[in-house]
């Protein structure tokens, strides 16, 4: 009886061309994510209860400051949140001076502000120095450097050109922006991935090499704290496809990083990977931001009525939300609406067939956020 069901179900499968193994497979996989997701939320909030206690406990001692960086540089620092977090840390670095008896902060500080636009370059920098900096002119220096990020010669000659205590990669575009220039969409994502994925990995693995050069065991310029990499992502790296190819750049990077902190990390199986890129001598801290509806910059004006999403904000709401994560430390400093946060993560934590389905009606309500 067995027999002739199973030999009648094949049959009927093969007829209908219906593609059984794959039916198996996403059966178990409902199977699982009923059996086993409730006991992993179950330990899941268990630590997540834990990491809330150890951050009020810690907060005080993990607090810093941009006065503890000396040096900064920025990629796309002509406008929009690149402007945004220039302008925040120099606010910062003066009111540190402003505090400061003549013995403390008498280190001079200098930002890096780097971008394609020369012009636009030097507004930011003549709008920070007037509206921000003015008397302290002597401690807080800007400097612009014209560059393509996608050039690598170019910008890992300006990204080692000084061992900055905070690289800011921030450059990116979108497909709207591109499609204004670039007639085929093929061409569009190339350029997509040449400037969001190449461009930023050309910053990241300059600043990674720039670390492990200069702080070895064998070197006296080991830094203390280490050198940091903020890396400013989209939400939209949660669940990339939601985002078009946009959000498959964001995503590409975002894992890139997750393996990069893991790689350098003693928790680390790889152990050829080890040492590698930044051993455990804390060389090197990549920090990832995931911002979204920045409403009052030149990619978020593309978007129709963005500042009546949920979680919505200006570029130096968001710069200063930015700063917040980077004073306590976070390795992933989300800044988004929690409704927002969550939908990303469901979707993740669907089975393939759902996710596909759920996302095919996001893509016609939510785009490049």
């Amino acid at each position: 009886m067995n027999n002739y069901i199973s030999t009648w179900i094949r049959a009927f499968l093969l007829e209908s061309k219906v593609d059984g193994s794959l039916l198996l497979k996403e059966f178990i996989e409902h199977v699982c994510v009923m059996v086993f997701y409730p006991i992993i939320c179950f330990f899941s909030f268990a630590a997540l209860f834990a990491k809330l206690l150890l951050q009020i406990v810690m907060a005080r001692g993990m607090m810093h400051s941009y006065s503890n960086y000396d040096s900064v540089i920025i990629t796309g620092g002509s406008s929009g949140l690149g402007a945004a977090l220039a302008r925040n840390i120099c606010m910062d670095w003066k009111a540190g001076f402003e505090k400061a008896t003549n013995k403390e902060e008498s280190t001079s500080k200098v930002i890096t502000l780097v971008g394609r636009d020369d012009e636009r370059l030097k507004k930011v920098r003549d709008d920070i120095n007037s509206e921000v900096i003015g008397a302290f002119a002597s401690k807080i220096k800007i400097e612009t450097r014209k560059c393509d990020i996608t050039n690598q010669k170019e910008i890992s000659q300006i990204i080692t050109e000084r061992n900055y205590d905070l690289v800011i990669s921030n450059a990116a575009t979108d497909s709207i922006q591109l499609r204004e220039e670039i007639k085929d969409e093929e061409d569009v994502i190339y350029q997509l991935f040449k400037e969001n994925v190449m461009g930023m990995l050309h910053v990241m693995l300059s600043s990674i090499k720039q670390a492990r050069k200069l702080n070895t065991t064998e070197s006296p310029t080991l830094t203390t704290p280490p050198k940091k990499l903020l890396v400013i992502s989209s939400v939209v790296a949660y669940h990339g496809k939601s985002g078009g190819s946009y959000g498959c750049t964001k995503t590409a990077i975002f894992e890139l990083i997750r393996y990069l902190n893991f790689a350098m990390s003693s928790a680390c199986f790889l152990k050829d990977m080890q040492g590698k890129y930044c051993s455990r001598l804390n060389q090197m801290k990549i920090q990832v931001a995931f911002p979204s509806g920045i409403y009052d910059t030149k990619m978020g004006s593309n978007i129709e009525n963005l500042e009546k999403l949920p979680g919505s904000k200006t570029a130096m709401e968001c710069a200063r939300l930015i700063k917040n994560g980077l004073d306590m430390d976070y390795d992933f400093i989300d800044i988004n609406h929690p409704l927002m946060f969550v939908a990303f993560k469901i979707l993740n934590a669907l089975p393939m067939s759902v996710e596909q389905f759920v996302t095919s009606i996001v893509q016609k309500g939510v785009v490049y956020l």
